[in-house]
């Protein structure tokens, strides 16, 4: 292939890109020669069968390039451009990236694939569910504003689960469905408490203040004045601020003290027990050790794990969409698609759990 049909490709790639024009021509001859070292690494390395993408290869390397000169002067640029030293590492490390991202990569031995229902008929629902937020108006309602966004935050995370799944990372799927089983907890206590609503943003603000460095002191001192006298109003000492802060917005909850006298400001007895989730204090300890890495991580069993997870994804997912389908109803728009697609497959979700459990107890009840 002659040399300008070859510049004719690589232009085309890299306009396609909307890469920088002012480093098309230097990369050009570098792109070349990482696509030659590419090509005679991968045909003398066995039992790579893979082909060499040259659109691939482009894209590290001008990527590379452009994290170089990023925050660096014109004048220091230049001297870069001109420094056979500079183009050289570029070849390497770029070849190198190539070499070990794309041909040697490694991949954890993966028990769930994105084809198997379990997988499959939740992804589908999640994206139809995902893709009705564009059809949902902006609202003033504080309640519904925060449940709209904490739920999309849920379906978004659980496609995560379901990515780290499909990968062959149980114990990390695991983990994360402990934080979307946090979200969910809250966002069930502001569907049957609206008015904690604001509590809770207020608290947002809380956080956002005593995490900042950079206020000035008089609204750090007001801020440190205000708190003090809610911790005193709840019989809280000075060491209690950290948890007030993350919690106190649970004192909001109406008639806490005759209906959750037990509560206290952590998650397992206050935002867990108030959200009528307290079956699953063990689950979530067990996420929690994973978390923070204890032998569960490091000596856990694929299959269990794998079970586990969705059992546990699947059954938050169901009280999410519960909680999303009745704000669908609340709003003007056209609710009877949502809920005829909800009829069909709702139901096949049902169906994949309860299949799941039973198998799950099959497996674990002949090991005993």
């Amino acid at each position: 292939m002659e040399n300008n049909k070859n510049y004719g490709i690589y232009h085309s790639m890299y306009t396609f890109k909307k890469y920088p024009l002012e480093f098309e021509g230097y990369l050009f001859p570098i792109f070349e020669e990482v696509v030659k070292r590419v090509v005679d690494r991968v045909s003398s390395s066995e039992g790579i069968k893979k082909n060499v993408d040259v659109f691939i290869c482009l894209n590290y390397l001008v990527e590379e390039h452009i994290f170089n000169m990023n925050l660096l002067t014109k004048e220091i640029i230049e001297k870069f451009l001109e420094s056979k030293e500079y183009s050289d590492h570029l070849i390497l490390i770029t070849v190198d990236k190539i070499f070990f991202n794309e041909y040697l990569e490694y991949k954890s031995v993966s028990i769930i694939d994105r084809y198997n229902p379990l997988i499959s008929s939740l992804t589908f629902y999640l994206n139809f569910i995902i893709n009705k937020y564009e059809q949902i108006p902006s609202t003033n309602e504080l309640d519904i504003a925060l449940k709209l966004d904490m739920l999309k935050k849920g379906f978004l995370m659980t496609k995560s689960v379901i990515s780290l799944l499909c990968d062959g990372f149980e114990t990390e799927a695991f983990s994360t469905w402990r934080t979307i089983h946090e979200l969910e907890c809250i966002v069930k206590i502001i569907d049957k408490y609206p008015s904690v609503s604001k509590g809770y943003y207020e608290h947002i603000g809380y956080n956002k203040i005593y995490r900042s460095n950079d206020l000035p002191k008089e609204q750090v001192d007001e801020f440190y004045t205000k708190i003090k006298g809610k911790i005193k109003e709840h019989d809280l000492k000075s060491k209690d601020l950290k948890k007030f802060l993350e919690y106190g917005w649970l004192y909001e909850v109406p008639n806490w003290e005759k209906d959750y006298p037990e509560m206290k400001l952590n998650f397992r007895k206050g935002i867990e027990l108030v959200a009528g989730l307290s079956a699953y204090s063990q689950l979530y300890e067990s996420s929690s050790e994973i978390a923070h890495g204890s032998s569960l991580l490091i000596y856990s069993n694929k299959y269990y794990y794998r079970n586990i997870t969705l059992i546990c994804i699947y059954e938050t997912f169901f009280r999410l969409e519960d909680i999303f389908s009745k704000i669908i109803v609340s709003f003007n728009i056209d609710s009877q698609a949502y809920f005829q697609m909800k009829d069909v497959y709702l139901d096949e979700l049902n169906k994949n759990l309860v299949k799941l459990k039973i198998a799950t107890k099959m497996k674990y009840e002949k090991k005993a």
